[in-house]
């Protein structure tokens, strides 16, 4: 990969990943909707396919893998009903 143009798109969409895999990570400690951990989930997972394309299968993007699949365990962990809590309401 010395072409100087795939490393600079490697570096955009890397730097991208990384704000987005926190701005996850935030929103996750947050609380947010379910819906809206999906989108982030979702927009992580189609950077880390976008970096795959110009870097390939490397240990990054396989350790980006594992970030984005404890992040995504950890969104439905927090939506999971644990027995005895119990459910949000809005008050009004």
């Amino acid at each position: 990969m010395s072409n100087p143009r795939k490393l600079l798109q490697a570096s955009r969409v890397r730097s991208e990943l990384e704000e987005y895999l926190s701005r996850w990570d935030l929103e996750i400690r947050l609380e947010s909707p379910p819906r809206h951990l999906d989108v982030i989930g979702t927009l992580c997972a189609v950077l880390l396919e976008k970096l795959q394309n110009i870097h390939g299968q490397t240990v990054e993007t396989d350790a980006y893998a594992d970030r984005i699949n404890l992040l995504a365990k950890r969104a439905i962990a927090l939506w999971k009903q644990p027995v005895g809590r119990p459910s949000l309401r809005v008050v009004q």
